[in-house]
């Protein structure tokens, strides 16, 4: 299966430089949550990946404070329409799931997104009362799962695929799921 993503960032290269350290700081409700903590696991591993290295919330000032948002960004309908109309009606295939069907089907089913953003913050501007953003990215994708638990890997990976990856370009992907 194959999942269609978009990645979109934007950085300062300078301030990215491998090495920094970060802390993931949960916002408002995300703060005690065990689904947070879960996906911010899985973003502070690409970051590490990257050349980052981690700091916990209590163990010290980091370079690099980061905000993560996720959820789904809404639901719509998908028609897909399979056969050839201009052929005899009764003619039977080999169908998209596998099963031999008539000559003509319609199938119809929701899509639903899913998106992921993580900004990196300057932590000493950010103490100061000040935002210096260092990164900003987003990924989104649609799928027919309604639960971002599977698809929040894919969303990670896309995201920090070549970190920092290209300023201010949207990227079309294509990511094998297993």
């Amino acid at each position: 299966m194959l999942i269609d993503a978009e990645v979109t960032r934007y950085h300062d290269p300078e301030a990215l430089a491998a090495g920094h350290s970060f802390t993931i700081a949960p916002v408002g409700e995300q703060v005690g949550s065990l689904e947070f903590q879960h996906f911010a696991e899985q973003v502070a591993t690409a970051l590490q990946a990257s050349g980052l290295h981690a700091i916990p919330p209590d163990g010290g000032q980091a370079d690099l404070v980061v905000h993560i948002r996720y959820g789904g960004s809404g639901v719509r309908t998908e028609v897909d329409t399979f056969g050839n109309p201009d052929v005899n009606p009764y003619t039977w295939y080999w169908g998209p799931d596998g099963q031999f069907v008539p000559n003509e089907r319609v199938f119809i089913y929701p899509m639903y997104g899913h998106y992921l953003e993580v900004d990196l913050l300057d932590a000493a501007a950010l103490h100061a009362g000040k935002t210096k953003m260092v990164f900003q990215g987003r990924s989104a994708e649609e799928s027919d799962s309604h639960d971002i638990n599977p698809v929040f890997p894919i969303l990670v990976k896309v995201l920090f695929a070549d970190f920092p990856g290209a300023n201010g370009q949207t990227e079309h992907l294509r990511v094998p799921v297993s």
